[in-house]
């Protein structure tokens, strides 16, 4: 082989070695960053042999959810935020980011755009400490369930360091399965009971501070309940009596009195009136004016709605004395 073939050959290789060596790479990145609010940082990334490649910073998502921000492209910010600067001095790369908010949050890429197909990355965390905020769009706002079915509420919150989730209901009462508070991000009840039913107040907290509580409406389907405050009651000739069921139920129920199977209807002689309070409690009245002879007997209180019917009896007799209400 003629000498200039071979020299020739020794510099194409050299040429080619000298080329994969040169090949443009990020040889180093900021180590992960925990920041205050307010606080500033520098996050850089330095990259050889870039050539006619270009450098950008991206961020994206801590859970690395939706798609990345472009924050710069070589020297230029992509973004119209003061607070973020880039400063390039020979293979350095600087992001420099001020008065750090909680929204500033995530992973930020340094990446060296070769080609479509090669682009060198490398990435750096940063996370700032800041005081819990509840997730409106991931937490429960209202729960409705059948009795006795399984139930999840749910209550997340964004914030660093990672907060702890606290559970406790409404007047401090009793959560299901006894005890005033519960840990956790879910709080499950396996078989939901009517007494369930009400207001519960979900707490993030970590060592920077504490969310605002936010409230969960549990909302429990049952059919109606009836307690009698008096299932027998004393009267005498020509005076009035007033007897009275109280029914709970969700969806709240259709209340009627009954005598001898006949329900009965506001007249002269009867005047019934519902009275709605809170937790579902209805309390039905049925007012008889003048009682006569045959008037007196069982009377029924009948409450249904669409999870069932219960019905109750209350046990008129006379007296021989009238028997006055105290107001």
């Amino acid at each position: 082989m003629p000498e200039s073939c071979l020299k020739f050959i020794i510099f194409l290789l050299f040429a080619i070695h000298l080329g994969a060596s040169q090949k443009a790479r990020i040889t180093d990145i900021s180590l992960k960053q925990i920041k205050e609010i307010g606080e500033s940082t520098h996050l850089n990334c330095t990259a050889k042999d870039v050539g006619m490649s270009k450098v950008s910073w991206n961020k994206k998502k801590l859970d690395l959810t939706g798609d990345p921000i472009p924050i710069s492209f070589d020297d230029q910010l992509t973004i119209n935020d003061p607070r973020f600067k880039i400063v390039h001095d020979q293979d350095t790369y600087s992001l420099q980011i001020s008065n750090i908010g909680s929204t500033d949050m995530g992973i930020y890429e340094c990446q060296i755009f070769v080609s479509f197909d090669e682009r060198p990355t490398s990435s750096v965390e940063l996370l700032v400490r800041h005081p819990p905020v509840i997730s409106e769009k991931l937490s429960t706002r209202v729960a409705q369930v059948a009795e006795h079915q399984p139930v999840n509420l749910e209550c997340y919150a964004d914030g660093y360091p990672r907060p702890s989730i606290t559970w406790t209901r409404e007047y401090n009462a009793l959560m299901p399965g006894g005890g005033h508070k519960i840990n956790g991000n879910v709080l499950k009840i396996t078989s939901t009971r009517k007494e369930d039913r009400g207001t519960y107040y979900c707490l993030a907290e970590n060592d920077v501070g504490k969310s605002n509580p936010k409230t969960v409406t549990l909302e429990v389907e049952f059919a109606p309940v009836i307690s009698i405050p008096r299932p027998k009651v004393a009267q005498a000739l020509d005076y009035d009596i007033e007897l009275k069921c109280r029914v709970e139920a969700y969806p709240p129920a259709s209340i009627v009195w009954l005598r001898h199977g006949n329900q009965l209807q506001s007249s002269e002689e009867y005047k019934i009136s519902n009275l709605a309070t809170v937790d579902q409690v209805t309390t039905s009245s049925l007012m008889i004016r003048g009682l006569e002879r045959d008037q007196y007997g069982d009377y029924y209180c009948q409450a249904r709605n669409s999870k069932g019917q219960s019905e109750s009896r209350i046990h008129v007799f006379e007296s021989v004395l009238p028997v006055l209400e105290l107001v």
